[in-house]
């Protein structure tokens, strides 16, 4: 493999989008721009020009269509890389087809796909704050449907399901995230909004179930759990899963452990009860406090607590 050399960034969280360090880089034709798309897509690998020239022409290639494909190629190179001499080394040519050597970061979905796993591990790993800031990030790189513009073509039907079934999920996650950190209120609409949307995603309806909990509003979250009841047996003819009918009972049962964490979480000792040897001390007490609530949370807290007792 070539080396990569020249920086292009690609974007397709969206319609197809290609910049470098100078700005924008114009992609002209539809045929360009298919191609782009569909060497983007394969992450560097090299896509076969039968391939190719399936995702150009569908199912009537002209006979003609190996030729086109070269010099589809060049105008895309001329556009890529113009001011280049000799050998190309963006797209390049091997054995029966063509490649972007391109490193996977500079593809905003390669970005997006990894924060994703990082937000993801840090909810698992009991750190809300700090999944939330990262599934925000990578959800913020969105700008339209994935790979919009290309329905047409296999290649971008399938990377777009894909991508799309992830962005949902990070999506989901983030409102759990929320959910953890007591923002509860702020994610009831949403969850509002993409219940009506895929309304047999259970998840969604345990978020949306445990939300309106702890918002005080019992009677909505049970009369959720019979919406989602409803649609799962007039859409599937089955009965909810297990993740909502516990829910559901430790709803009716005002289960304490629903309530937020840290509305039940202990402070040590030093930082509760009667401080005789503590004078003159309660804005740094209540620092503390803070500090150490927001480390139950899964904020990363460091204090430094320095000076004589009392």
């Amino acid at each position: 493999m070539r080396p990569y050399r020249q920086h292009v960034d690609y974007s397709v969280l969206g319609p197809l989008r290609v910049s470098n360090g100078q700005g924008l880089i114009e992609i002209r034709g539809v045929k360009e721009r298919t191609l782009l798309a569909h060497l983007v897509s394969a992450g560097g690998r090299l896509v076969q020009s039968s391939e190719l020239i399936d995702s150009l022409w569908q199912d009537d290639p002209p006979a003609s269509a190996g030729k086109s494909l070269q010099t589809f190629v060049l105008r895309l190179r001329n556009a890529l890389e113009p001011d280049r001499r000799g050998t190309p080394q963006v797209l390049v040519t091997e054995g029966p087809g063509y490649r972007l050597a391109l490193d996977p970061g500079t593809v905003d979905a390669e970005r997006f796909t990894r924060l994703v796993t990082v937000g993801r591990r840090a909810l698992e790993d009991g750190r809300p704050e700090s999944a939330g800031s990262t599934l925000g990030e990578a959800l913020s790189m969105w700008r339209g449907p994935a790979y919009a513009g290309f329905d047409h073509a296999r290649f971008a039907q399938a990377e777009a399901r894909r991508l799309e079934e992830l962005r949902l999920t990070a999506t989901e996650d983030l409102l759990a995230a929320e959910i953890a950190l007591g923002r509860a209120a702020k994610a009831v609409p949403e969850l509002e909004r993409l219940v009506g949307t895929h309304p047999l995603r259970e998840r969604l309806w345990e978020m949306l179930m445990l939300a309106l909990y702890r918002e005080g509003r019992q009677g909505d979250a049970l009369s959720t759990y019979e919406r989602a009841r409803s649609h799962l047996a007039d859409e599937l003819g089955v009965d909810p899963g297990a993740g909502l009918r516990v829910l559901h009972e430790r709803v009716l049962a005002h289960d304490p452990a629903l309530r937020l964490a840290s509305a039940r979480v202990r402070l040590p000792p030093e930082l509760s009860g009667p401080r005789p040897r503590t004078v003159g001390r309660e804005r740094e007490l209540e620092r503390l406090r803070q500090a150490w609530e927001a480390a139950v949370r899964g904020v990363a807290t460091t204090v430094l607590v320095r000076g004589p007792v009392g």
